[in-house]
């Protein structure tokens, strides 16, 4: 069974001299301290440690599975990065994220037999051709070079 990380925030707030500071500390390796002049109303976020968050840990991870990816079907790992992506509710989970992710699938795979009738693959194209700005090129690119 896997464990869980507990996640914290903890608020510290101490006012003085018409400025509020704020002390975040997020998981056990992320420190942030914002301070807000209260009259101004200016933000300035300073880091003092290291800032990694769990979508970024897991992405690293889903690149290294696929880098190190041995069994017979290697487009299984990039189907749960995409996967994963798409449902996690973060501020990456937006087309600059994706579309890359899915143009270097595509091309990784793209003169590989094993998967030119694949129905996994075609998903993939098909997800890639939602965010393009013409997907009617990619389903013509589709049909001329017979995948799926």
């Amino acid at each position: 069974m896997k464990q869980q990380k507990q996640h914290k925030i903890m608020v510290k707030k101490q006012e003085e001299n018409n400025q509020l500071f704020i002390c975040l500390i997020y998981h056990t390796n992320v420190y942030a301290c914002i301070c807000m002049y209260v009259h101004v109303y200016v933000f300035v976020v300073f880091v003092v440690g290291p800032l990694v968050d769990e979508f970024e840990q897991k992405r690293l991870h889903y690149q290294q599975q696929i880098q190190s990816y041995t069994g017979t079907d290697p487009l299984q790992p990039w189907l749960e990065y995409i996967s994963y992506t798409l449902q996690s509710n973060t501020s990456y989970n937006t087309s600059s994220m994706l579309i890359p992710l899915l143009e270097k699938c595509i091309r990784t795979f793209k003169d590989n037999e094993q998967y030119k009738y694949e129905i996994k693959y075609l998903k993939i194209w098909l997800l890639y051709a939602d965010y393009v700005a013409s997907p009617n090129d990619i389903y013509q690119y589709l049909s001329t070079n017979n995948i799926g």
